[in-house]
C-alpha cells in the first residue's frame, strides 16, 4: 500500500493492520520468511521536516523453521515503531549526475511511501539472523528436542575424517 506525502500534510494517519490486510500479510510474509498466522497493530502516519515520521506498534506470529533442527516453530515478534523516512529530494534540489532509474528504490518513490516496505524494514530489524527452537518468543511445535539430525548413514566414520588422525592424540 502507497501513501502520497504530499497529501499528508499537518493530518495525521492511522491504519490497522490485521490478518484482512492482504498487503502487509505478504510484507510479513516476505520479510521472515514464513507463514504469518497472527497479525496486529497500527500505524501512524505524519509529515515531519521534509519526510514521514512513522510510528505504532506490530506484532506477528509467524510459522518458521528452526535453523538448526529445521522443525517448525511459531516465532512471534514485534513491538512498538518509531521511524523516521526521508521524503525523496526534487529534481531541481540536488545536483546529481545519475537519474532516478540508476538509484536504489528506497521507502519513498514518485512522492509515495510504500507501507509494505515499512513493515518489512520493522519485521527484519525485530528478528534475528539465525532463528532457534530455545530463542525468546520461538515455540517448538513438534515434540522433542532441538538437536542436529543425524542417521546413522550420514554420519562420517572417524577414519574417513580429516580430523580422524587426532583421534588418540594426547597432550
Amino acid at each position: 500500500m502507497r501513501v502520497r506525502v504530499d497529501e499528508l500534510g499537518n493530518k495525521r494517519r492511522v491504519f490497522g493492520l490485521d490478518l484482512d490486510r492482504q498487503w502487509a500479510v505478504q510484507a510479513v510474509a516476505e520479510a521472515l520468511d514464513g507463514e504469518v498466522e497472527a497479525l496486529a497493530g497500527t500505524l501512524s502516519l505524519r509529515a515531519l521536516s521534509g519526510g514521514v515520521m512513522v510510528s505504532g506498534d506490530l506484532r506477528a506470529v509467524v510459522r518458521r523453521a528452526c535453523d538448526r533442527c529445521l522443525s517448525a516453530v511459531h516465532h512471534t515478534l514485534g513491538g512498538d515503531l518509531d521511524l523516521y523516512f526521508e521524503a525523496e529530494p526534487l529534481a531541481g534540489d540536488v545536483n546529481v549526475s545519475l537519474t532516478p532509474d540508476e538509484l536504489d528504490v528506497g521507502f519513498t518513490e514518485r512522492g509515495e511511501l510504500d507501507l509494505a516496505a515499512v513493515i518489512s524494514e520493522f519485521f527484519v530489524l525485530e528478528s534475528s539472523a539465525r532463528l532457534r527452537c530455545g530463542d525468546p518468543g520461538v515455540r517448538r511445535l513438534e515434540p522433542g528436542d532441538c538437536s542436529v539430525g543425524t542417521t546413522d548413514e550420514e554420519s562420517v566414520p572417524v577414519a574417513a575424517s580429516p580430523f580422524g588422525a587426532l583421534k588418540d592424540f594426547e597432550a
